[in-house]
């Protein structure tokens, strides 16, 4: 099994998705708050077979099939709370409750992980939110093909320059 631990804020509502709504999310009323870019690519990660574990705040505020449903994603289940709320533990613990995990990344804006997490670790910053290449960087770490979920579908322009867009 593939695992994702995903955070919400600053992942998913960035600084940018905030200028551009106007608003902060505080729940999954309305899905435009949340960053539909970095929800599609993750989409395309759950049609990949990769299954989300919410590591976000947002947990002890909602299910895992609350915000699966909110955000149309396969999340099915949240890292336990501690009392120390460092993430990278709480990720920890879960894994060991769950031994069929063969592959997992963990994308967050925060980077309290322990230090046997960081080449699972994907860090974002609360200003864009989760972009293109971080979405790369998760694709590598899940060993899933990235030119398979991103082939475009129709004809393919590059910069002046030759470049690919970023």
């Amino acid at each position: 099994m593939k695992a994702l631990f995903l955070d919400i804020d600053d992942v998913l509502c960035s600084l940018k998705t905030v200028a551009a709504t106007g608003e902060w999310p505080h729940d999954f009323k309305d899905p435009y708050k949340f960053d539909q870019h970095a929800l599609a690519l993750l989409r395309k990660l759950g049609n990949a077979g990769v299954v989300f574990v919410l590591s976000s705040t947002w947990r002890t505020h909602f299910t895992a099939p609350e915000a699966a449903a909110g955000l149309n994603l396969p999340i099915v289940d949240c890292t336990p709370t501690s009392g120390s709320g460092f993430r990278g533990s709480e990720i920890a613990e879960w894994l060991s409750e769950n031994p069929r995990v063969t592959h997992y990344a963990i994308l967050d804006d925060s980077d309290d992980m322990l230090d046997e997490q960081t080449n699972n670790f994907v860090h974002v910053t609360g200003e864009d939110g989760m972009r293109l290449r971080d979405f790369r960087a998760l694709c590598q770490i899940l060993d899933v093909s990235y030119e398979s979920l991103t082939a475009p579908k129709g004809p393919f322009m590059r910069h002046a320059n030759g470049e690919e867009p970023m």
